[in-house]
């Protein structure tokens, strides 16, 4: 809900010195820092991951640093590692939840289908229009009563 996580493999053995993680195109938004692009490299191996974000994300000092790690890849039989970068998504307003349908721009890039996520279906499975338009209604009875 408040973070998106990218994983890129590396090959087995991979150490962390040799991972580079950097957030560019930088600028504020209401007094929070916020970073346009991502880059992912694995030196030894020449595997770079990156681009423009679709969404900013959070880039305060603490944000980035923090906030990836190298590890075993489970169940790999080539015994890879894996880089996982947890970005930290920008909130628009209190409780209102921004759902990423891809990592960076692009129309070859994958996309996830945010309507199959368990966490985002709210009111029982109805959209927000059918939720508004029963609201509606029943506001609108509501008027006629007091008239």
């Amino acid at each position: 809900r408040t973070t998106c996580t990218l994983g890129v493999i590396v090959p087995r053995g991979s150490r962390a010195s040799e991972v580079g993680v950097e957030l560019s195109g930088f600028d504020y938004l209401g007094g929070t820092k916020r970073a346009t692009c991502l880059s992912v490299v694995h030196r030894p191996s020449g595997t770079r991951v990156g681009g423009d974000l679709q969404c900013p994300c959070r880039a305060e000092d603490d944000d980035l640093l923090a906030n990836w790690e190298l590890k075993d890849l489970a169940g790999s039989t080539e015994k890879e590692r894996v880089v996982l970068v947890e970005l930290r998504k920008v909130s628009v307003a209190d409780n209102v939840v921004v759902w990423w349908k891809r990592l960076f721009k692009g129309e070859d890039e994958p996309e996830v289908d945010i309507n199959s996520i368990e966490d985002r279906v709210q009111g029982g499975g109805q959209s927000f229009a059918e939720v508004w338009n029963e609201a509606e209604k029943m506001f609108k009875e509501k008027l006629r009563k007091k008239s």
